[in-house]
């Protein structure tokens, strides 16, 4: 989840950084396809069809989650996200669809897509990000660690910068995950993102 767009909003200014990151959720195999979504990409499939991405089943659900971002001008900006993540194009992906929630603070919300995969060039997992403002990133993974998966890559903004990120996934129970998102500014690492996500 967070397990995470999740949506990605970074923003440089004066040397410095304002950013939005969305991530969302994780979950438990869905048993069935939902193609009512119009976020999704393909139709959907019911289960994995690549056995390297049998550690991502976990994620697959509907999740319900909490967004605080921390831009550097101003307090956290709370917000709800409704997560649906789902096998796709044969099960050789998985498709994550995310939709911000709007409410007084974000009275403009966004949406957004992953699309997490298998990468066998690298051995590890990749994941690729684009949402409704022109934001995209792509990062991997070497998988689980215990309960932390971590991606590192990249974050291409729209106006032509390029910052690497994180996304640190915990599972914080069997229905239950944070996303913490990163980015590295000047030496730092900055957290701009945290996401709780429950299933359901």
């Amino acid at each position: 989840m967070l397990w995470q767009r999740v949506r990605v909003a970074v923003g440089l200014a004066a040397a410095s950084l304002a950013a939005t990151v969305m991530v969302a959720g994780s979950g438990t195999a869905a048993q069935g396809a939902d193609t009512s979504d119009e976020d999704t990409v393909s139709t959907l499939h019911s289960s994995y069809g690549d056995p390297a991405l049998a550690p991502l089943a976990w994620f697959v659900g509907n999740w319900k989650c909490q967004q605080t971002d921390y831009p550097p001008d101003g307090g956290p900006i709370h917000s709800k996200v409704k997560t649906k993540v789902r096998w796709t194009l044969g099960g050789k992906w998985l498709d994550w669809s995310v939709v911000q929630q709007p409410n007084p603070t974000v009275p403009n919300p966004s949406k957004g897509n992953w699309i997490w995969g298998w990468d066998a060039t690298k051995n590890q997992f990749v994941a690729d990000w684009h949402d409704s403002e022109g934001f995209r990133s792509q990062q991997w993974s070497p998988g689980w660690n215990g309960d932390t998966l971590l991606f590192e890559g990249t974050v291409y903004l729209p106006f032509g910068a390029a910052l690497p990120s994180r996304d640190t996934f915990t599972r914080t129970g069997s229905g239950s995950v944070r996303d913490v998102g990163t980015v590295l500014v000047g030496g730092n690492w900055l957290t701009i993102s945290e996401i709780t996500c429950v299933k359901g």
